[in-house]
């Protein structure tokens, strides 16, 4: 904000400005002793659209990034389960983050302005409950990919949606196949 009111005092106007503030899908879900890092990823995002209002008048446009998982380093030795869990196929690479800042950066992009871009693989997208297993009466392994969870092992009640009587196991096993499209063991 500082450097944008030096920037009112300048003798030529400048009619271009980004700012990119890097948050993480953190900000939106966590998991246990995240606490501190999730709290800090949400501020990053509330200050975005902050400073976007009030960085408007001087055509300084601001926006935030949430990476999911990106891979730094050792790429090559993620397994399969680690790339197929994502719905893109695999998990992101630095390359995937800057080729959205360039793309913010461009003359052109001066609407996009207070916005937070995920960049996760569509993970934040993707239901990843197995509990519906428990709910439906399945016993046995989901495949991986199917459930967000490669080989869990699923039992529980012997009802499920269209079946309350139990006398047809091949409309069971019709559900299960809609719900694991990428296969089924029972």
């Amino acid at each position: 904000r500082y450097l944008a009111l030096h920037r009112k005092q300048q003798t030529f106007p400048n009619p271009y400005g980004r700012i990119i503030n890097l948050c993480s899908t953190r900000y939106l879900m966590s998991e246990p002793g995240t606490e501190g890092y999730s709290a800090s990823k949400g501020g990053i995002y509330s200050l975005t659209h902050a400073l976007a209002v009030s960085l408007a008048e001087w055509q300084i446009t601001v926006n935030s990034i949430a990476p999911g998982w990106i891979a730094t380093h050792d790429y090559d030795r993620l397994t399969s389960q680690d790339h197929l869990q994502h719905p893109s196929g695999r998990v992101g690479r630095p390359e995937d983050i800057a080729r959205m800042c360039v793309f913010l950066c461009q003359d052109g992009n001066d609407f996009i302005n207070g916005e937070n871009i995920v960049i996760d693989g569509g993970m934040t997208k993707k239901m990843i409950y197995v509990e519906y297993c428990f709910l439906f009466g399945f016993t046995g392994t989901v495949p991986a990919g199917s459930a967000g969870y490669p080989g869990e092992v699923c039992r529980a009640v012997p009802d499920f949606p269209g079946n309350t009587e139990r006398k047809d196991a091949r409309l069971f096993v019709r559900f299960l196949r809609s719900v694991c499209p990428d296969g089924l063991s029972v």
